[in-house]
Parts: structure tokens; C-alpha cells; sequence
């Protein structure tokens, strides 16, 4: 549970007054406000969206319920973890105000969406007339526990109330038709693009890696690798994909750099031809495309030869060598053999502590590695193996979970082990979209577009904090 305290201007509480007139104090110096700096944007072009509370009242509160973003990608700003706050003077009157979440939302596909309420439940503390209030205020996450409360023997009168953000509506236009490039694959924002190899002579059959880096602002998070047209004797792979993001930045601002490991069997001299690269700009309203320079190769007739077969050349003394330590190491393992079958004979009915064996999981490349032999997003199969390979996936880390659990509980249960909030609300509504078309047989497939490589970043991202527990 997150608990912050903040200490608000000083300010002398008002003298209690009674039913709708109490209410109505409350109502004006203590409440949670929703915004967003747009009501109407293209696909991809992002939504800043704000929650905040505004107290000038001794208060403890908790969230109870975060919002849902059905919809929409995200990328959290601020949380309430952050503990970011300011003063300020609202009709002569000081405020604290908190921000508890700050997230920049990319709209998925065209239509009509809802941001859904934020939920607190609070508790306002009037001490009597001329006793000068403590002025905290503590936030706590309290979705899975007791609200944050005072405590009785401190004295004064305790209000409780509940909060809830306005729901905003948000309208999500479709890109336009006109102008749209052949190779445009969703991209919204503004990017360059660049292009590099890890060296420019390779031996044959020497892996090499092909680096390109497509940097601006924009929808990153929706951004697919770009098909390389690999010149005849040049072999490449599925890139890795290595994310640099300024997330306090509007709109995400940074790098996303694709990896492509590639070998070649030929020896000669090779240009990798530029990469287009078509995104939208919704400043202006027009589709640009960018390239990438060429990249200029040169394969070495000199064949890649294993480090093991180097080790032929071990003269006779030093095999010798190793033939007199092994021998050694037989004997010694022997005697320790002895010594401990020994010590086990004496010993035999004393207990004996072993060690935790940890669980063996299945590794995420072992788990999506089917979904890449499916021809699309709309293949029936596809989309059966993603939901068992994300089921079995959440058996294994979060053995605890519920066999029957929602997106929304998936993406706090996640939080709560430490998984970073953009990766657990994105598993939460790909969990949601997943139920509800092999349950339903309700399809969102622009949900589920890139369905092989979203869920295996996803995965991944969620690893590096649930494999440590």
C-alpha cells in the first residue's frame, strides 16, 4: 500500500456546519478532477489525461478504483508513487493539489470512447473551533485493503466521503485517405530515420548487426519494425527491438532502435538499399515519408571459423597435461564420495534441510513461438494460441492469481509485484480483448494487430520484475 502525506498550506479550518451546508463545504474544498488537453484527435495522435486532487481540508484518502483507457495505448507521466503535488490559491483560498495520475493515452482505432471515472474514498477531519488542524493529507493506493483512516483517539469529527472523476469523452477520427503512402503502418507523430552496421567488413558467414533508429515524437509504442529488402547472399533475422523514451515528454519523445543480426554466405562488396519509412503528422495534417542512408558491406572471402576448432592445435604436453588433472580430479571426487556416503551411514536418521528448488518456467520466446507461423491477425488460430499462451503465461508467475480474474484485477495484481503501469494495463486490456472474443466472439481487431510481437514485448517487459520474486 503507498502512503503520502503532504503538508498544505496553513490554513484555520472552518467552523462545522451541519447536513447540506457540511456537504457543501466539502463539496467546494475537497475533490477530484479529470482533464485531458484534447476532446477530439486522430489514430495514434496522443491524449494527455490528468487526475487530480484538490483539498484544503485535513483529509486521508484512498483510490479505490483507477480508470479504465479501453482503446487506447498508454504511457503513465506521473503516478500517484511520484508523489508530485503544488500549492495553489483558488478564490482567495489555499490548495493542495495532487496529481495521481498522469498518462499519455494512443487511440487504437476510429470511434467514439470513454475514459472511465477515478474513484477515492476519503476521510475530513474538523477539530473543534480555535484547535489548529495537523494540515496532512495522506493518499493511499487502497484498491486491495482498508481505506486510509484516522484514528478516533485524536479527537475531532470525522466525514467520509466518496469521490469520482467526471468520465470524459473522448472522439477518435479516422486517418485520411488521401495521400496515404503504401508504406505507411500506423506511425503518428514526427521521425527521422537512420540507418548503421556494427562494421562495415565482415568475414563470411561473420554475424553482423544492421542498427536503425527511428527517432521524433509520436506514437512509439505502436511502431513496427520495417522490412528490410536484404541484397541476394545476405541473410537477415528478426530484429530486438532496444527502447529509449523521455515519458515526461508530450507527446513520448526519444528512440527506438531495431537490431537486425544478418550473416553473409558470399564473398563481394554490398549496398543495403535505403529504408522508407511513412508516418502521419497530425500538426499538419499530411502524410511525410523519410529514409534511411544507404549502407555500404563488404564480405571477406576469409570463412568464420569456430573459436572450438582452435583448440586442435593443443600440443602434445599440454594434452598430457590435462589427462594428469583429470585423473587427479577422479580421485579426489572419490575420495569426497566416500567421505560423504560415510557421513550419511552415521547420520541417517537426522533431517535433512533442502534447498528451494525454484520453479522452472517456460521461457517467453518458448511460449509465443507459434504465434509467428499464423498468417494474420484474423486467423482463428492465432488469436486461440495468443490467449493460451497468455493464460498459461500468468499460471506459472502469478500461481496465486484466481482461476477466474478481469483485466482490470490482472493489471493491479501486476502492479502490486512491481511490473511497470503502462506494461500492466496493456496485459490487463489485452487479457479483456483476448476473453472476450474466445468467449464471446466479440473482435477488436485493431486490438490485436502486431498480436505476436505485442504480447512477446509485453511478456518480456514483465519478466525482468516477476522473475526476480
Amino acid at each position: 500500500q503507498v502512503v503520502r502525506k503532504t503538508a498544505v498550506a496553513p490554513a484555520a479550518q472552518p467552523s462545522l456546519p451541519e447536513g447540506a451546508a457540511l456537504r457543501d463545504l466539502v463539496r467546494k474544498n475537497f475533490y477530484l478532477r479529470a482533464t485531458v488537453n484534447k476532446s477530439s484527435c486522430y489514430v495514434g495522435e496522443p491524449v494527455e489525461a490528468v487526475f487530480s486532487l484538490y483539498s484544503s481540508l485535513e483529509a486521508k484518502s484512498s483510490i479505490v478504483k483507477y480508470p479504465g483507457f479501453y482503446g487506447f495505448s498508454i504511457v503513465d507521466m506521473i503516478t500517484v508513487n511520484d508523489h508530485f503535488e503544488k500549492n495553489v490559491e483558488i478564490d482567495g483560498k489555499p490548495f493542495t493539489v495532487h496529481t495521481l495520475r498522469k498518462v499519455q493515452l494512443f487511440p487504437l482505432q476510429a470511434g467514439n470512447f470513454t475514459i472511465d471515472a477515478m474513484e477515492m474514498k476519503g476521510e475530513i477531519r474538523f477539530l473543534p473551533e480555535g484547535v489548529s488542524p495537523a494540515n496532512n493529507q495522506d493518499i493511499a493506493e487502497g484498491m486491495l485493503g482498508d481505506p486510509n483512516h484516522f484514528d478516533p483517539a485524536e479527537g475531532g469529527k470525522i466525514e467520509e466521503v466518496s469521490l469520482r472523476s467526471d468520465p470524459i469523452a473522448i472522439k477518435v477520427l479516422p486517418l485520411p485517405a488521401n495521400g496515404k503512402s503504401v508504406n505507411f503502418e500506423g506511425a503518428v507523430g514526427q521521425f527521422l530515420l537512420n540507418a548503421a552496421i556494427s562494421a562495415d567488413t565482415l568475414n563470411r558467414n561473420e554475424q553482423g548487426s544492421l542498427l536503425l533508429t527511428c527517432s521524433g515524437k509520436g506514437n512509439f509504442t505502436q511502431l513496427n519494425a520495417p522490412d528490410i529488402q536484404w541484397p541476394e547472399g545476405i541473410e537477415g533475422f528478426t530484429p530486438v527491438v532496444n527502447d529509449a523514451f523521455d515519458k515526461n515528454s508530450f507527446p513520448l519523445s526519444g528512440n527506438r532502435t531495431f537490431r537486425y543480426a544478418f550473416v553473409g554466405a558470399r564473398p563481394g562488396d554490398y549496398t543495403l538499399p535505403p529504408v522508407l519509412f511513412s508516418f502521419f503528422d497530425p500538426a499538419s495534417g499530411t502524410y511525410k515519408t523519410v529514409q534511411s542512408p544507404p549502407v555500404r558491406l563488404t564480405i571477406s572471402a576469409t570463412e568464420k571459423k569456430a573459436a572450438a576448432l582452435n583448440k586442435s592445435e593443443e600440443n602434445l604436453t599440454s594434452k598430457g597435461e590435462r589427462k594428469a588433472r583429470i585423473g587427479l580430479l577422479i580421485v579426489i571426487s572419490l575420495v569426497v564420495s566416500g567421505l560423504i556416503f560415510y557421513a550419511t551411514r552415521r547420520k541417517k536418521t537426522e533431517s535433512v534441510t533442502e534447498l528451494p528448488v525454484r520453479p522452472a518456467y517456460t521461457t517467453v520466446q518458448e511460449l509465443v513461438s507459434s504465434l509467428y507461423s499464423t498468417p494474420g491477425v484474423n486467423d482463428a488460430n492465432l488469436q486461440a494460441a495468443a490467449y493460451r499462451a497468455l493464460s498459461q503465461y500468468l499460471r506459472e508467475r502469478l500461481p496465486g492469481l484466481a482461476t477466474s480474474y478481469t483485466g482490470e484485477q490482472l493489471s493491479v495484481l501486476l502492479k502490486e509485484k512491481g511490473v511497470e503501469t503502462s506494461v500492466a494495463d496493456e496485459l490487463g486490456h489485452l487479457t479483456h480483448v483476448l476473453e472476450l472474443l474466445v468467449y464471446a466472439g466479440i473482435s477488436d481487431t485493431k486490438a490485436l494487430e502486431n498480436l505476436p510481437e505485442k504480447l512477446t514485448q509485453l511478456l518480456q517487459a514483465a519478466d525482468t520484475v516477476l522473475l526476480k520474486h
